[in-house]
């Protein structure tokens, strides 16, 4: 039987979710500035959510978007 990569990886019960950084941790893991990342956010180029006046950004999706590996992190 085929084995899927998916499949290889820890089952979804196993694994923690990922815990969303605010703008300033976001910033100093991108070595870049505060203000930058938010007028990413705002103009919907880097993805990002405002609640309640903050904003969060996915560890991963950083990653992604400035094509680093998430293991890097």
């Amino acid at each position: 039987m085929y084995n899927h990569p998916a499949h290889e990886s820890a089952p979804i019960a196993n694994r923690q979710p990922e815990r969303p950084w605010r703008t300033c941790e976001a910033a100093a893991w991108a070595g870049t500035s505060e203000r930058y990342l938010l007028d990413l956010a705002r103009a919907g180029i880097l993805p990002a959510k405002k609640i309640s006046g903050t904003w969060w950004f996915s560890p991963s999706k950083l990653a992604e978007f400035f094509g680093v590996d998430s293991g890097d992190r």
